[in-house]
């Protein structure tokens, strides 16, 4: 993370991959790690739904008040979520909701957030219509920043076409992330993509902007397999 923050809020457009690269990021950073999901509003795929394999891995997840991970969309915030902000002990990765309205969910627990060691890094995917190119992505940007009361610290490049992915669609990520950097001085952060794709930008002597994310596709995985 830019700073060394203890607690990386994830946010971007919808549909970049936020819930992904938060399952990602939290089983990258080292432990203790607790995930909270503020994904409420409109959410396509909910990062608290991969609590068993996060929890397998010593990750503590928090998602809604009922206790419900998955068919429910009621934006039911837990208590719990502010013990786990002030524990200076633990990581915490923030898995926030798309666009302005979604990212609001955060402004309650604003207080409780401390701006020094906190990174709000936003995704990014090129093949997404909220990132089409940097005008736009930075718009996105700064109506995030308004809504959630934090200034982004950086971004992730998780440009993808799912299982089409190559090296050729993170490196045209890695080009407009480029250019939201000439734009604003945000560093890329992380390149996210599944293992084999960042083994071939490594192969072939590509160094895209950021440290490799490796994302194993813990939702989409399942949601692909039942459309089959």
């Amino acid at each position: 993370m830019t700073s060394g923050g203890r607690i990386a809020i994830l946010c971007g457009h919808y549909g970049t991959g936020k819930s992904e690269c938060s399952i990602a990021l939290a089983r990258t950073l080292p432990a203790p790690v607790t995930l909270i999901d503020l994904d409420v509003v409109n959410p396509y795929f909910r990062s608290r739904e991969a609590r068993a394999v996060l929890e397998a891995d010593g990750i503590a997840v928090i998602g809604n008040s009922l206790g419900i991970d998955t068919g429910v969309d009621l934006p039911a915030i837990p208590g719990s979520i502010v013990p786990a902000l002030r524990d200076q002990q633990r990581r915490v990765v923030i898995d926030l909701g798309g666009d302005p309205v979604g990212a609001r969910a955060i402004r309650q627990f604003r207080p409780r957030i401390p701006t020094e060691d906190t990174d709000l890094l936003y995704v990014v995917n090129a093949f997404r219509q909220g990132n089409r190119d940097s005008d736009t992505t930075v718009a996105s940007i700064r109506e995030i920043e308004q809504s959630v009361g934090l200034k982004c610290t950086g971004l992730i490049n998780n440009s993808h076409l799912l299982g089409e992915t190559t090296v050729d669609h993170v490196m045209s990520g890695d080009r407009l992330c480029r250019e939201v950097f000439d734009a604003t001085g945000l560093p890329v952060v992380w390149v996210a993509a599944r293992p084999p794709v960042l083994d071939a930008c490594r192969d072939a002597a590509l160094q895209p902007a950021g440290m490799p994310l490796p994302v194993t596709g813990v939702l989409r995985q399942d949601w692909m397999d039942s459309r089959r």
